[in-house]
């Protein structure tokens, strides 16, 4: 009797349309891109109403197949469309703006809707520039060399180059932060729709040391794919990187089709041979007076500036949470070997510095201790330039405690 009311279940489930577990699909979602005031029915079921806060609507968890969506706004034509929906994907839909007539009167013929806006007629393509995202440099410098690289694409025949303004607008009614709206390209994607780009720059500056990297990416809106790519860098300082940009956006806009030619990359000017000093002075030794680095190190120059820590004759060195070394008193200045990668000069959250270290190279920091009952350190990393009153006096510490991890 149990089995028979089993396989009734069964065909009862199959007759319903019912899957079995397992082959379940995942939902998919829409999202209207409109302005506000839109009442918005799927199948004849009204799901809600466009508004500002997310720059139309969004419905979530909807059946995978084919769907019917209609716009609704007073005074306006109703307008109807056939939607395909895939599982685990959302699709966007631009709704163009309702400024048709008022909807004809009872008998005569309804108004077509406006057409959705469509690319340049005069062959140019449509571009947006996603706002260039900043890793080891200041958020600000790569917000800056974002509207840079803009200026530098505008005047281009080739290019419709939008606002920088509109993008910022349409990332911020997506609820995300524009200095890290998106990782991933699908979301970059995503966002270019919005703003009906045929094409989207994306990229990364990155700084090691004193070297500062340029790379770019442009993304095709409709494939989602990358059509160019290119990577410059320079060992200059902060001034001179509009240099940086203005290769680029060069190298760009012949990608295009234009035939423009490659700027040099301006040097960071080599630094005067100083005058012999005078002899109660002390000429900082060149750091390669301190041997060579062993391979896959990186150099650290490190030195106790400053120290408000009655009594205090030593103090240790924390990297990474670890104390790696100690200084024997206040103003020595100690050479450490660090592997190349990603260190934190401190222990403590705030108290610190990140470093990120390339083979071969090398770098100087100063270090200040401050606290009575508790020992706290401040770190900065500071140019050669800064460091060359302190350099020759620097040396291999006289005792190491490599491994010893502090106590917290």
């Amino acid at each position: 009797m149990k089995r028979m009311l089993v396989f009734l279940m069964m065909l009862a489930a199959l007759a319903l349309g019912r899957k079995a577990p397992g082959e379940e699909t995942a939902p998919a979602n829409i999202q209207i891109v409109s302005e506000p005031g839109v009442q918005i029915y799927l199948d004849d079921a009204l799901k809600g109403e466009t508004n500002e806060a997310q720059g139309g609507l969004i419905l979530h968890n909807l059946a995978p197949g084919n769907h019917t969506l209609q716009a609704v706004k007073p005074g306006f034509p109703p307008r109807a469309k056939s939607v395909t929906l895939t599982p685990g994907q959302t699709q966007v839909l631009n709704l163009s703006p309702f400024v048709a007539a008022p909807a004809a009167a009872a008998g005569s013929a309804p108004a077509e809707p406006p057409p959705a806006e469509a690319p340049a007629g005069d062959g140019r393509t449509s571009l947006a520039v996603y706002p260039i995202k900043p890793a080891g440099t200041d958020a600000a410098l790569a917000q800056a060399m974002t509207a840079l690289l803009t200026s530098k694409l505008t005047p281009s025949p080739k290019l419709r180059v939008l606002e920088e303004a509109m993008l910022k607008t349409v990332i911020e009614r997506q609820g995300l932060n524009a200095s890290d709206a998106c990782d991933d390209s699908s979301c970059q994607v995503d966002i270019g729709k919005l703003v009906k780009a045929q094409k989207l720059v994306t990229g990364n500056l990155v700084k090691f040391g004193n070297k500062y990297i340029l790379s770019l990416k442009l993304i095709d809106i409709q494939s989602g794919t990358t059509d160019f790519s290119t990577e410059d860098k320079c060992s200059c300082s902060e001034d001179q990187l509009d240099g940086l940009v203005a290769v680029a956006a060069v190298k760009l806009r012949n990608h295009f089709g234009e035939d423009l030619p490659v700027p040099e990359i301006e040097a960071a000017p080599a630094e005067a041979v100083p005058a012999p000093a005078p002899a109660s002075s002390v000429a900082p030794a060149p750091t390669s007076a301190f041997g060579p680095i062993p391979p896959g190190k990186a150099r650290l120059f490190m030195y106790w500036k400053e120290n408000t820590i009655p009594m205090q004759n030593f103090v240790g060195i924390p990297i990474d949470r670890k104390m790696v070394s100690q200084f024997g008193h206040h103003q020595e200045c100690v050479i450490l070997d660090l592997d190349a990668g990603s260190h934190w000069l401190g222990y403590r959250a705030g108290e610190g510095a990140d470093l990120a270290a390339v083979a071969g190279a090398s770098y100087y920091a100063e270090m200040t201790t401050t606290g009575k009952a508790l020992i706290h350190w401040a770190f900065s990393i500071v140019p050669e330039t800064q460091a060359a009153p302190w350099l020759s006096s620097c040396h291999q510490p006289a005792t190491n405690r490599f491994g010893k991890t502090m106590k917290k």
